[in-house]
């Protein structure tokens, strides 16, 4: 899905540890001695940072939509959602699904994705979100 207008957000430069793909969400790994923050996919069990807007080879340089700074970006889908819905990553690869137990919630859905790696927009937003 292409987004059409302009959706900014606040992007920042960042060295990636390990491939990242675009649209994938990221989580800090590790800063360096030059002052470069790395990141890593974002799991189920890390804390949620942003989310790349391009890919980024191993050790190569790229820009990252923080997810605290609002915007809307394009993510890749692990399943089904629906529009509305609040939104997790949902395994080691960076993808999103439905949060649907205590997590961090990265945004909300602006449209619906109806399979796995279907690319969406969301409203970013980080925050913990505990599922009653």
């Amino acid at each position: 899905m292409a987004l059409t207008g302009s959706y900014k957000g606040f992007d920042i430069a960042v060295v990636a540890n390990g491939a990242i793909t675009q649209y994938m969400v990221v989580s800090l790994s590790t800063d360096d001695s030059s002052g470069n923050l790395r990141v890593i996919p974002a799991t189920t069990a890390t804390v949620p940072f942003g989310v790349a807007q391009e890919a980024i080879a191993d050790g190569a340089s790229g820009s990252v939509r923080t997810l605290t700074g609002g915007g809307i970006s394009l993510v890749q889908a692990d399943g089904a959602f629906t529009l509305g819905d609040n939104l997790t990553v949902a395994d080691a690869n960076g993808q999103v699904d439905t949060l649907s137990a205590d997590n961090y919630c990265i945004g909300i859905a602006l449209h619906g994705a109806t399979a796995a790696n279907d690319t969406m927009p969301v409203l970013l937003n980080l925050y913990y979100h505990n599922v009653p």
